[in-house]
């Protein structure tokens, strides 16, 4: 865990430079006729990059790393706002509509492992929906069900992969694009590390995507104490 951490972390600062430096590349006078072959190695770039992010997230998720007894209340209502807030640009862009429905909802955790969590569950649903579609990232239960939920209307899970997508480095046949399996991976580590239970369903009226992240209720801080746990 420690190796993979410090190897995707020493990675990520010139891979960006690399990715930057080709954008710059792009927009240069003297680059005319090399587009293409550019726009192959931007491509490239930008999978080795969102690797070593995924792989930095997993290892940054493993237990070890994260004990429990350091667990905060934590509002499920910011997270989502500020996920949103860093994919707005990029859904306009694929002409999503991604939205946010939420109600009160509070757990015991991390908040930046909860919010990588959500952040990898929008990514999916950015990725998979086609153009024209709706994600709505919603919350609730409060602290005795707290939950959080992101659907869409994209082509869906089929229900006989829903077990094997959760796995490590696995894609569906036939996916396209830069992902490279671990999203979902990571969902369930944090989820693990949280004791909350992952359900995969299909969304409204059967069409889509639904992933339900259930955590356990927050127990009753004593008068004048905050709760750092969550019950059995």
């Amino acid at each position: 865990r420690q190796f993979v951490a410090d190897a995707a972390h020493q990675l990520r600062t010139p891979i960006a430079g690399l990715v930057g430096h080709l954008e710059l590349l792009t927009q240069d006078p003297a680059a005319a006729g090399l587009e293409s072959r550019l726009a192959v190695l931007r491509d490239g770039m930008s999978r080795v990059a969102h690797s070593a992010n995924q792989l930095l997230a997993l290892a940054r998720a493993e237990p070890s790393a994260n004990p429990a007894d350091q667990f905060q209340n934590t509002d499920l209502a910011p997270l989502i706002e500020r996920v949103i807030e860093r994919n707005v640009d990029r859904s306009v862009k694929a002409r999503l509509d991604l939205g946010a429905d939420l109600g009160a909802a509070s757990v015991a955790g991390s908040a930046w492992l909860i919010e990588d969590l959500l952040g990898n569950l929008v990514d999916n649903a950015l990725h998979y929906t086609p153009a024209g579609g709706h994600i709505t990232v919603r919350c609730g239960g409060g602290q005795s069900e707290p939950y959080l939920e992101v659907e869409d209307d994209g082509p869906g899970i089929p229900e006989a992969e829903r077990s094997r997508v959760r796995q490590r480095f696995y894609r569906l046949p036939g996916s396209q694009g830069h992902g490279c399996g671990l999203g979902l991976a990571i969902v369930e580590e944090i989820a693990r590390l949280h004791r909350a239970a992952v359900t995969i369903d299909a969304g409204a009226g059967g069409h889509g995507t639904r992933i339900r992240v259930q955590f356990p209720a927050v127990q009753a801080a004593p008068q004048g104490k905050t709760a750092n746990a969550v019950t059995a």
